[in-house]
């Protein structure tokens, strides 16, 4: 109701201004209101969807944090390797240095004698027993190592601190993505804004001039002292300040959105949305705590930070593993050239396997992990009191945000009255003061009220979505896609 009320009144000045195309007054009026009609809503002009949707594709925030998210995904991926048996191949070729053959002492042999026992007679001889040393070996190994201690301390609580890892990053990345999103528009708004006012600020010169040519003609017939001329001409270079300081601003915004839109050599569009058109209502009604809530359960800098601590938690309980012995199941087979397992050495292949199990503990990494432990669990605490302090910054923005939408939809209605009541003024000052029954003070008087409710009518309209967007963001509302599309009838 309050909408409709606002574009009943909005249509009241417009037909104003036209109703009285016949005086200089309704004639700046009507110049004026055309003037709003050209910028806005120009069908191929850039729109705060359009600049939310080009400062996504081309933001360096969103591209490291992509790059983020695909890291951590890496990790859990690397984390879901431990669940795997470690298997290790090795393959080697030595050349040994050359030794003195090792001597075990004389043997007394029969080499005539067959198998078995001595035959009385048998020719007895006595000869050196050594080995030949070999200068080269040949070997390939492959181990298999079952991690049984790992399994129940460690490998599930890294996985699942690597997911919780990734799970926050990709938060924080749909966090970024609304932010710039809302940037995008914060700066189309703000560059609209200087715009309009540098229109406001050319009809305050014009209205300046006319008042002056007013002047100079009553001034000929006498009707007005000179004091009156030097005060308009002060009013016109004040009205001058004003479009000189409009100009510069709409020069900044317009560097600004084309920073953030990283077009540098883009040149300034046409205005592509209407400010002054109604927004359809939101789909529940601004009641603080349903809205809090709302926002409570959407957005992602929560959920991120709730991952972050759960991520901690579970990076100290993997840390938990390093106090206690490993034990590992442990397999192997080498096939070597000679295999060290023969004696004596003989060149030729062999392969040996071996199966077992190997404990071990290590006091100097169960002290370093008791440390990294409680260090961890520090730093989950301080995560989850982040969140805390993030739930009562959220709701102070949620608040915030509806508050400034409220007092921008009441502007909007009050600045329409005031517009209205402006123009009217203004025309009538200027007839009265064209027919000597007003003075050049009152005339200026209202010549300022003028550019003031034209200033506050198109900051109300800007205020109302700048509030808008701000609300979508403290909310948690999808801002990615057109701003309106997020909203509708309850």
């Amino acid at each position: 109701m309050r909408t409709q009320r606002c574009l009943l009144l909005m249509l009241i000045v417009t037909a104003s201004a036209r109703a009285g195309a016949q005086s200089p007054p309704a004639r700046e009026a009507a110049s004026f209101a055309a003037e709003l009609d050209h910028l806005l809503g120009v069908p191929e002009g850039l729109t705060a969807d359009a600049a939310a949707a080009q400062a996504l594709a081309t933001s360096f925030e969103l591209e490291g944090r992509r790059d983020a998210v695909d890291a951590a995904e890496n990790q859990v991926t690397q984390a879901a390797v431990g669940y795997l048996p470690r298997v290790g191949i090795a393959a080697r070729a030595l050349w040994l240095s050359a030794i003195t053959p090792p001597l075990f002492g004389p043997l007394v042999i029969a080499p005539d004698s067959p198998e078995g026992p001595v035959l009385p007679g048998a020719v007895l001889v006595n000869t050196p027993a050594s080995f030949a040393a070999l200068r080269h070996q040949i070997a390939a190994e492959i181990s298999l190592v079952l991690p049984i201690s790992d399994y129940l301390l460690r490998i599930v609580q890294a996985h699942s601190a690597a997911r919780h890892s990734a799970a926050g990053a990709s938060f924080a990345l749909r966090a970024a993505r609304r932010q710039v999103a809302t940037a995008g528009r914060l700066a189309f708004y703000g560059w609209v804004r200087a715009r309009l006012q540098v229109v406001i600020a050319d009809a305050a010169v014009a209205q300046a001039k006319a008042h002056l040519a007013d002047v100079a003609r009553l001034r000929e017939v006498g009707r007005v002292p000179p004091a009156d001329a030097l005060r308009v001409d002060a009013q016109l270079a004040a009205a001058e300040q004003l479009r000189a300081r409009a100009l510069e601003a709409r020069a900044v915004q317009f560097q600004q959105l084309q920073t953030l839109l990283h077009a540098p050599d883009m040149q300034e569009p046409e205005i592509g949305e209407d400010v002054r058109a109604a927004l359809p209502p939101l789909r529940e009604s601004l009641d603080s705590d349903r809205w809090v809530d709302r926002a409570i359960d959407q957005r992602p800098e929560l959920q991120a930070l709730a991952a972050a601590t759960a991520s901690l938690v579970e990076q100290a309980t993997t840390l938990r593993a390093g106090i206690y012995p490993r034990l590992d199941a442990v397999a192997s087979a080498t096939t070597a050239n000679p295999n060290p397992r023969f004696f004596p050495p003989q060149d030729r292949y062999d392969t040996t396997w071996a199966l077992g199990l190997q404990l071990g503990w290590s006091p100097t990494d169960a002290l370093a992990s008791g440390a990294g432990r409680s260090s961890l669990e520090a730093q989950a605490r301080k995560a989850a009191a982040d969140e805390k302090q993030a739930r009562d910054a959220l709701r102070n923005e949620v608040v915030t945000a509806i508050e400034a939408l409220r007092a921008a939809d009441v502007a909007v209605e009050s600045s329409a009255r005031g517009l209205i009541s402006a123009e009217e003024s203004y025309r009538q000052r200027r007839e009265l003061y064209r027919n000597g029954r007003a003075t050049s003070v009152e005339l200026t008087d209202a010549e300022t009220a003028l550019t003031q409710a034209r200033l506050d009518a198109i900051d109300a309209f800007i205020d109302r979505r700048v509030a808008r967007a701000r609300l979508l963001q403290a909310a948690g509302e999808p801002v990615e896609g057109p701003l309106n599309a997020q909203e509708g009838k309850p």
